[in-house]
Formats: structure tokens, C-alpha cells, sequence
């Protein structure tokens, strides 16, 4: 990180969908927003503004949430947009104020795709305003697995997300290769994991190890996703729908499902599905306490329908986590083919799990110990902090 001295005296916008949760106080807050987050891009500038939707995080909710409280950020909600409808109420007022900002500020970062991303990256260019884009996942996937609308509007917002990632300065991709191949720039690229993991630590190898040579003997073993719960691409249900596959069997399993976000629909599908009995919904967690909740699981299960390369499944692999995970976006960059179901494919998926034996489980352990070390926090940072000096000295952004 740039030191106080050396940053330069410029404002930051960083524009994307969230939302973040507001609590009873006014505060904004997040799961995977937090003040570590902020400082990422404190490098780019002293003042910091998220120009984001906003959701009334209220009750219990609120204390599972990490505030956002450092000097010089500020939150400037947006309406939602998501949606025809939506736009056609909100779109002309949430143009205006994404306008206001990016005219307010003199770098951009937009994480994309996002609506909101979107809009302040043509309001950028169209203002010669410098403007980095995080490319998170792909727009095809995210739509087609949402809803037949999405599959009606899926491909055309497959082609202005290729569109607009040529017309790209710089970009940051979370994955190594899939998102690169269908968005390609003729921009400055790096490959860089938005995941914040510390690896490397020998004694949470140790306990792993220890964990697996006691597997059954103190109870089910514990299976874990964490997910937005209300995102229907995530698809919880497809373990859902394994454990049910695996009919007596499934007993010998735990299912926690860890995610902000209204549980009713998957409380429902659990039900219809007979599994009720066999999963846990946690509700969200605090970043910073999720190793402790990775380190209660045997088995990590990215069942996602649409993915770019999920920190979550990254976190789990640091924590030496068996897991297995679906063909969706980067996730077969980081697990074995035998470790790899496709989407949906809820009767392979119940194989791969009755069919995990202690040994296995060690052996993908240390494999995915050694795998996360290549996203360790300190590596990254390197890497991203070389590429904003470069975005900088291209836009002579720097001081002096």
C-alpha cells in the first residue's frame, strides 16, 4: 500500500450493483465489503465514495455485518436496477445521480457485470475520466441460469460486456483464462483473485489432517457452501437434491448453507426435497470469521451455476478443505477434474460425495493447501498494487 505521503490527493468512485447493508444506525456494512477492502483502494486516492444499491440490514442480521468506518468514504446509494420494470421507474434518477458522481470524481473504478458498472463506465469514458474495470464473472452465465428473461436478454448483454471489455484500458480478471477468452481487451490486463486468504500457516494443514483421521467418528460429516442464499445461480439446491439421491445414505451427512441474503425459498425447496432434516441455514458471517466456520467443514461444495472464480472455494482450499465444485467459469482452474460435476448435475455430484474416503480427502487436502498459496493476500496485493502504480502513471495520476 502507498504510504499517507505518497498517495495521491485524488477521489475515487467505485461503482458496481452490491448491495451493501445499512444498519438501524445509518452505517454502511458488508460481508465481503470491509474496511481491509476500502484500503485496497486507498491506493488509487485520499477520498473514497461506493456508489451502490443499498439493503436495510435490521434485527440480528445487523451484528454479522462488519461496518465500513474509514476516514474519507462515503456511501451513495443507488436505486435498484435490477430488472425491466425497475429501470423504467428508477432508470432516469439513478443515470442522473451516476452522472453527478463520476463528473464529482477524478478516477473510476467500475466492477463489472454490474448495471450500475456499466452506466458510470460510458459516463467515464464519455467524460475522459480514467476508469479501471474488475471484470467478476460472466454476464452470459449469470443470466441464462437466472430466469427465462434472463435467457431472452442473455445475449445481448453477452455482446456489450465483449464490446465494452475491447474499448478497456486496464482490467483486473479473477480468473487465469475463462473470463480472458470470452471478454477480451486490447487494454492492459492482469490476472488477479478479488479473494483475501493468508495461507501457508502449517498448523491449519495439522488440524486438517487431524480432522480427516477422525472423519465419522463424531458425527455426520459436514458439508458447507457459502452463498448469497437468495441468488438462485448459486444453486444450493443442487445439494439439495444429491442428499436426497443418496436416499438412507444421506444420513451420514450435515449440510450448512452460510449467506446473506432471505432464506425462505431454499427453506422451502429443502422441504419439498425431504432434506430438511439435514440442513442448517447459518445466515450471514463475517468475513473474518469464516475460517473458523471453513475449519468445521469436511467438505467445501461450490454447486454453482455461474461463477468467475469464487473466493469462497479459494478461502476453503487456503483452510486445506476437501471440496468439489461445478465446470462454472474459473472454478476447474483451481480443483482436479475428479473433483469437477457439471452444473446441475446433482446425481454426480451425490457420487463424488459417497464416494470421498479418508484418503482421498487427505490427498485433496494437501493439494488445496498448496494450490491457495498461489492466492495468498500478500502476493496479490503485490500484483494489483504494481498495476494501479501502472494505471496511475499512464493517467499521470501520480504526485509530483
Amino acid at each position: 500500500m502507498l504510504s499517507e505521503s505518497s498517495k495521491p490527493s485524488t477521489s475515487v468512485l467505485f461503482a458496481h450493483d452490491g448491495p451493501l447493508e445499512v444498519g438501524p444506525d445509518g452505517v454502511p456494512m458488508g460481508v465481503h465489503y470491509t474496511d481491509s477492502l476500502l484500503d485496497r483502494y486507498f491506493q488509487l486516492g485520499s477520498q473514497l465514495t461506493f456508489l451502490m444499491r443499498s439493503r436495510e440490514a435490521s434485527g440480528d442480521d445487523a451484528s454479522r455485518y462488519s461496518p465500513l468506518v474509514r476516514s474519507g468514504f462515503r456511501f451513495v446509494p443507488v436505486s435498484n436496477l435490477k430488472g425491466p420494470i425497475k429501470r423504467l421507474i428508477h432508470g432516469g434518477d439513478a443515470v442522473r445521480k451516476i452522472r453527478s458522481q463520476v463528473e464529482s470524481n477524478d478516477v473510476v473504478v467500475v466492477r463489472l457485470p454490474s448495471t450500475i458498472g456499466r452506466i458510470a463506465y460510458w459516463e467515464a469514458k464519455r467524460q475522459g475520466k480514467p476508469v479501471l474495470v474488475e471484470f467478476m464473472a460472466c454476464t452470459w452465465d449469470a443470466l441464462w441460469n437466472y430466469s427465462w428473461l434472463g435467457k431472452v436478454s442473455a445475449p445481448y448483454y453477452f455482446a456489450v460486456n465483449r464490446r465494452l471489455m475491447r474499448g478497456a484500458n486496464h482490467v483486473i480478471y479473477v480468473t487465469d483464462e475463462f473470463l480472458q477468452r470470452r471478454y477480451p481487451t486490447k487494454g492492459e490486463a492482469i490476472a488477479c483473485s478479488n479473494v483475501v486468504v493468508k495461507s501457508g500457516d502449517k498448523s491449519v494443514l495439522e488440524r486438517r489432517i487431524k480432522r480427516i483421521g477422525n472423519i465419522g467418528k463424531n458425527g455426520p460429516v459436514t458439508l458447507a457452501t457459502v452463498a448469497a442464499v437468495d441468488v438462485r445461480y448459486k444453486d444450493q439446491k443442487a445439494v439439495f437434491r444429491a442428499l436426497a439421491n443418496l436416499g438412507p445414505r444421506a444420513s451420514r451427512f450435515r449440510y450448512r448453507v452460510i449467506g446473506q441474503g432471505d432464506p425462505k425459498r431454499l427453506v422451502t425447496l429443502a422441504k419439498s426435497y425431504g432434506v430438511a432434516d439435514l440442513v442448517e441455514f447459518v445466515g450471514p458471517v463475517r468475513h473474518s470469521e469464516i475460517p473458523r466456520w471453513l475449519d468445521d467443514t469436511d467438505v467445501y461444495i461450490q454447486p454453482s451455476r455461474m461463477e468467475g472464480l469464487p473466493r469462497a472455494l479459494i478461502e476453503a482450499m487456503s483452510r486445506g478443505c476437501p471440496s468439489v465444485g461445478t465446470t462454472a467459469g474459473g472454478i476447474p482452474e483451481l480443483l482436479p477434474p475428479g473433483r469437477i460435476f457439471n452444473k446441475g448435475d446433482y446425481k454426480a455430484l451425490s457420487v463424488k460425495l459417497s464416494q470421498l474416503t479418508p484418503q482421498e480427502m487427505l490427498k485433496d487436502a494437501k493439494e488445496n493447501f498448496k494450490r491457495a498459496k498461489d492466492f495468498d493476500s500478500v502476493v496479490l496485493q503485490d500484483r494489483r498494487r504494481r498495476f494501479f502504480e501502472k494505471f496511475q502513471s499512464d493517467f499521470a495520476l501520480l504526485d509530483g
